[in-house]
């Protein structure tokens, strides 16, 4: 560390250390560099709180982006990234340590970062209760909750707010949230969401009563969504005649990927009104594709995956 940061790179913008064993001696020789980053990897390393306590007080008025994810990283480090004066930062990827998780969201969500629209909290160890304080960031476009041991109650409390009216993006995949945390989704009145990801969390896993989890998706009032990503949840051909009834006109692209659909169900969703649709991902749902079938769906889609079908 201490060779690059004495080298003269007086144009340097990005740079990634990510996956190096870095620790808080290279952090110390770290801040010392004289250079404007805007954008800095360091996920995959041995960072500790004493580590981002000093990775704070680098002079980084240009920081736009900072990846700190997959570290180990307690409620004192993130309360340290809370106090940080990066007042450009607009991406923040970091991922939160089971010890005190509940105080370390709570300093996260109090950081005066007043341009954040990215936040990145993937594999970190949250509980549904404390999700709610994520209110608090109202200008965020892009929220990252993905395999984060949540499940079906996460999400109320957002909704029960004005949060989420720029948001944009929204993944909530491999967690293990059921059809009840569709009943809540629904509730949310996020016009602008484009992008929500839903793979791999037991969404069809445990339908019961009259409606299922697809039942109450096409219900949400998303006029803007253009990727819908379902794969891994066990949807059959009843969740495909509840998902063709979602009126969302832009809908680009469509996930059912490592499923259990059946030819009849896939070509019930040449009847779904989604005239932009061009990608339909369908890999792994192990079935043949004839005749007739086939035909229909590729009249649909302009790019259709039927890889490992």
């Amino acid at each position: 560390m201490s060779i690059l940061v004495k080298a003269n790179y007086p144009h340097l913008s990005v740079l990634d250390l990510s996956h190096n064993r870095l620790d808080l001696p290279a952090m110390r020789y770290f801040i010392t560099g004289k250079w404007s980053l805007t954008s800095v990897n360091l996920s995959h390393n041995q960072l500790n709180s004493a580590a981002i306590k000093a990775l704070t007080q680098a002079p980084s008025k240009c920081l736009e982006k900072l990846d700190v994810s997959s570290n180990e990283i307690d409620a004192g480090g993130i309360s340290a990234l809370g106090q940080a004066k990066w007042r450009q930062l607009k991406h923040l990827s970091v991922s939160i340590s089971q010890q005190n998780a509940r105080f370390a969201l709570d300093s996260l969500a109090k950081a005066d970062f007043r341009l954040l629209q990215s936040l990145d909290l993937q594999s970190s160890w949250l509980q549904d209760e404390t999700v709610g304080q994520l209110s608090r960031l109202c200008q965020l476009t892009a929220l990252n909750l993905s395999n984060s041991q949540l499940k079906w109650n996460c999400v109320r409390d957002l909704v029960q707010t004005a949060w989420g009216c720029d948001l944009q993006q929204l993944d909530f995949s491999r967690n293990k949230l059921s059809w009840m945390f569709t009943v809540n989704l629904i509730k949310a009145n996020w016009a602008n969401l484009q992008v929500l990801d839903l793979s791999w969390t037991s969404l069809g896993m445990e339908d019961i009563g009259r409606y299922s989890s697809c039942w109450y998706l096409c219900h949400g009032k998303w006029p803007l969504l253009r990727s819908l990503l379902l794969a891994g949840n066990g949807l059959t051909v009843d969740s495909i005649e509840d998902l063709m009834k979602g009126n969302w006109p832009l809908l680009h692209t469509l996930d059912l990927s490592f499923n259990m659909l059946t030819p009849h169900a896939v070509s019930r969703l040449t009847v779904a009104s989604w005239p932009q649709l061009q990608e339909l991902r369908l890999a792994r749902n192990a079935f043949c594709m004839r005749g007739s079938y086939l035909a229909d769906i590729l009249g649909i889609a302009e790019l259709l995956d039927l890889s490992d079908c």
